[in-house]
């Protein structure tokens, strides 16, 4: 049986698949790769607000539309990388929609790291795609697309206690669903994994 955190991270990836591609939020469905800027675990990242940086989904991210949904799965992903790297499951809380399991597992994974003084490395994500079908109701899917190279988990002692990857595609579904003015991620599915 694999880790909670590689099953977090694969849900995630699936999840956030869709919103890949905060780093371009204007998102295009022209199924050409993008490849998103590592998210640092610099200080400036660590030492940004939770409730601020949570808020800040790009107006490109939020509308109603499936260029809206792949934006904003793109930037799950991002907020998800971000999260890991501040250790604050905020980040991840903010945009995920109730009962969201894969959700909980990453907040979950998140919290442990936090808590118990561990850091994660090397959580970069590279986005082969994100495409979502046309919205037409409160709820859409976006099929994600993504690769990273290996991540490793290290204990309060700087020991390696997990390495998982590189993974060369994976490829996610996620479910969104509106609320309010936004998308929130409602569901995380890995449908495949080629490491």
């Amino acid at each position: 049986m694999m880790p909670n955190t590689i099953r977090i991270m694969r849900a995630l990836a699936l999840t956030l698949a869709a919103v890949a591609a905060v780093s371009a939020c204007g998102g295009s469905s022209s199924g050409q790769p993008k490849t998103l800027a590592p998210v640092t675990t610099s200080p400036i990242a660590a030492a940004t607000p939770s409730a601020a940086a949570a808020a800040d989904v790009p107006a490109a991210a939020k509308a109603p539309t499936s260029a809206g949904a792949e934006a904003f799965a793109k930037f799950f992903y991002v907020q998800t990388s971000r999260a890991f790297g501040a250790k604050d499951p905020d980040l991840v809380r903010a945009i995920s929609a109730p009962g969201c399991k894969g959700c909980e597992r990453y907040i979950a994974s998140i919290t442990r790291l936090r808590d118990k003084h561990e850091r994660m490395e090397n959580y970069d994500v590279t986005i082969m795609f994100a495409i979502a079908p046309a919205v037409t109701g409160e709820t859409t899917r976006v099929d994600v697309s993504w690769s990273s190279g290996e991540v490793v988990r290290y204990d309060a002692q700087n020991k390696v206690i997990h390495r998982e990857g590189p993974f060369r595609r994976v490829d996610d579904q996620v479910n969104l669903v509106r609320s309010g003015e936004t998308w929130l991620v409602q569901e995380i599915k890995s449908l495949r994994i080629q490491k």
